[in-house]
C-alpha cells in the first residue's frame, strides 16, 4: 500500500480478544461491544485467519477494516508510528483477499510492500501483526484513499498543510514518483527509514517551516511519504498495487489511535519469511 506501511503492523506477543466497556448504537438500542454483531462477525473472521482459512466471500467480512502493522514489540501503543496522523487500513474486500493469500509474505506484497523493504524491516527486528476492528466507530470513519480522499483528508484535518501542497496538487497527481524522487538528493525510503533524527526528514513543522519560495514538487510528495505513508506504489486510484503493477484491494485511510482505544480490536500475528530465489 501504498504504505509505509505506516501500510504496516507489527509486534505484540499476545492476542488481543477485545475491549469490554465500550457501547455501539445500532438502531434505538445500545449494545455492548462484546454483543455487537460486527463483535461475532470479527471473532469468525479472526479464526479464519489464525487457522489459515479462506473466507467464503467478501461479505464475511462487511464493516471491518484491517491493518497490517510492521514495528518492535516495545513500540505496539498505536494503530501507526505515534508520529503518524493516519494509518493505512484495507476493508472487507481486501480482507477477503488477503484470506487467499497462501502465506504471510504474500499477503504483504498483496498490500504493495517491496521484498527488499521486507528483507530490511526483518533485518531490523521488526515484527508484523494483522489487526481487525470495526469499520466506523465515534472516534473514527475509514476515507477511500484516492488522490480525492487525500486532499479531502488534508483539507479537513491539516489545512497549514493543504495550503502550503495545494499549488503542486496538479503536478503530484500527474507526475510519476520516479521522476519526482529523481530530483531529490537521496531515496525517500532511505532517510524514511532513518526517521526523524535525520535532518532531512519532512516532519509537519519541518515542511510548514520552508519558505513557499524554496518549497519544491520533491519536498510536497516527500512529505506526503514521510507523513502520510504515500510510498512509492500510491498511484491515487485508491486501490494498493505491488511492485509489477498488479491491482489489489480498496484502501483506506482512518486517523492514527491508540490501539486500547479501539473498541474490539482483534489481533493474528503473522510469521513472515522471505522466499527464496
Amino acid at each position: 500500500a501504498t504504505w509505509k506501511y505506516n501500510a504496516i503492523l507489527a509486534g505484540a506477543y499476545c492476542s488481543i480478544t477485545g475491549i469490554a466497556g465500550y457501547y455501539a448504537y445500532k438502531g434505538h438500542q445500545y449494545l455492548t461491544a462484546e454483543t455487537s454483531p460486527t463483535h461475532h462477525s470479527l471473532l469468525e473472521v479472526q479464526k479464519a485467519f489464525l487457522y489459515g482459512q479462506p473466507l467464503e466471500s467478501a461479505d464475511n467480512a462487511v464493516n471491518i477494516c484491517g491493518r497490517i502493522k510492521c514495528m518492535k514489540p516495545d513500540q505496539l501503543t498505536h494503530l501507526s508510528g505515534t508520529h503518524k496522523p493516519f494509518s493505512w487500513v484495507i476493508g472487507n474486500c481486501g480482507l477477503y483477499q488477503l484470506s487467499k493469500c497462501k502465506s504471510d509474505y504474500d499477503k504483504l506484497i498483496l498490500l504493495g510492500a517491496k521484498k527488499e523493504w521486507l528483507e530490511l524491516q526483518l533485518y531490523n527486528g521488526n515484527h508484523f501483526n494483522l489487526y481487525l476492528f470495526p469499520e466506523i466507530s465515534e472516534n473514527y470513519s475509514a476515507k477511500w484513499a484516492t488522490w480525492q480522499g487525500i486532499f479531502e483528508l488534508l483539507k479537513e484535518n491539516e489545512p497549514e498543510i493543504y495550503e502550503k501542497i495545494l499549488p503542486f496538487k496538479e503536478d503530484l497527481i500527474n507526475t510519476p514518483f520516479d521522476d519526482i524522487e529523481a530530483k531529490s538528493d537521496f531515496e525517500f525510503m532511505d532517510v524514511e527509514e532513518l526517521g526523524p533524527k535525520d535532518p532531512r526528514y519532512l516532519t509537519k513543522d519541518r515542511f510548514l517551516n520552508i519558505e513557499d519560495d524554496e518549497l519544491t514538487l520533491s519536498d510536497s510528495r516527500f512529505l506526503l511519504y514521510c507523513y502520510l505513508g504515500l510510498s512509492a506504489l500510491f498511484n491515487g486510484n485508491g486501490y494498493t498495487v505491488d511492485e509489477y503493477g498488479k491491482q489489489g484491494c480498496k484502501e483506506y485511510l482512518i486517523k492514527n489511535m491508540k490501539l486500547e482505544d479501539m473498541e474490539n480490536i482483534k489481533l493474528i500475528e503473522l510469521d513472515v519469511r522471505i522466499p527464496k530465489d
